[in-house]
């Protein structure tokens, strides 16, 4: 069974963190991260539903990503782009989006990328000893490497399925991981884009596999219940004004729990909401907005697409 000392391993076998990036990763924009979870809340749902091996967050996945791409580039600026790239991530992650209606992409909050990065009064400095301008963060999806379309793949779609593989699901064990690492590397592909490649089929096979049990788990009807349930929460604490929109993506998830917990005392319609989230047994057999993500990944292997066209 894999467990946290098993993905800390695995944080540790991308290599040495290079002394640039240090200074980025104990910044507060970043500390928070630690604190906003992998499982967009889920994690705090009944004890009914066993959701996770252990806890991620999206530090965790934002280092790796980051060290995914030293790791193939030795370049500062794609590096420090995936380090940011999800740096907008609000509480409870993509629940957000789905309280936008964004069900399908998943990317409204990334509009929030660059207030975040200005509220920092120290990046500027840091990005002008190492040569990278506020925009090339901003513009993270300029760097292929970092972030492409679907179904090819880059540093970002790597590192979120092997976090949530393993801290999720439990299907990607510890050996399994390090191989993957061990046999990633980058090409040129038929678009002239720089896409991370698989230097053989068998990491490319581990990969696809977990990324079917994660697509999987998203398909699970209590994923679509339990997620819908949590953006009902959310939407009534900003009706009632408990918290701002804004603020959700500055505070961390521990501090809006607290929020949440609080108010629920007062008010019977949050109460019921919470309740039944952190108490339900049965999902109800009822249609509700879900996960519409189509996760589809064809990777190159050698300079071939897995699926061949």
């Amino acid at each position: 069974m894999v467990d946290r000392r098993d993905f800390d391993k695995l944080q540790q076998y991308y290599g040495e963190v290079p002394k640039f990036l240090k200074d980025y990763l104990d910044l507060q924009i970043m500390r928070r991260l630690r604190y906003i979870g992998m499982l967009c809340g889920i994690d705090k749902a009944s004890h009914s539903y066993k959701y996770y091996q252990f806890y991620t967050s999206r530090y965790d996945h934002s280092f790796g990503t980051a060290m995914t791409v030293w790791r193939l580039t030795y370049d500062k600026k794609m590096t420090l782009a995936a380090l940011f790239h999800d740096i907008s991530t609000p509480v409870f992650s993509h629940v957000i989006d789905f309280l936008n209606g964004d069900y399908e992409l998943q990317e409204s909050t990334e509009e929030m990328t660059r207030p975040v990065l200005y509220t920092c009064r120290v990046l500027p400095e840091l990005l002008k000893r190492d040569d990278v301008r506020i925009h090339d963060l901003v513009n993270f999806k300029n760097f292929s490497i970092v972030d492409i379309e679907r179904p090819k793949m880059c540093a970002d779609r790597l590192n979120n399925v092997m976090t949530v593989g393993m801290g999720w699901i439990g299907s990607l064990e510890l050996q399994d991981a390090k191989y993957i690492i061990d046999h990633i590397d980058t090409e040129i592909n038929s678009d002239k884009e720089l896409e991370l490649s698989f230097t053989d089929r068998k990491a490319a096979e581990i990969y696809l596999r977990t990324n079917d049990s994660v697509n999987e788990r998203l398909a699970l009807p209590e994923d679509g219940y339990l997620t819908n349930l949590l953006v009902l929460i959310v939407r009534r604490c900003l009706e009632k004004g408990y918290v701002t929109y804004k603020k959700l993506f500055f505070i961390t998830e521990f501090e809006m729990w607290k929020i949440i917990e609080f108010n629920a005392k007062q008010d019977k319609v949050l109460e019921e909401l919470y309740h039944e989230f952190t108490t339900i047994k049965e999902i109800p057999n009822v249609e509700v907005e879900h996960d519409k993500k189509l996760r589809l990944v064809n990777p190159l292997v050698k300079g071939r697409r897995y699926y061949s066209e």
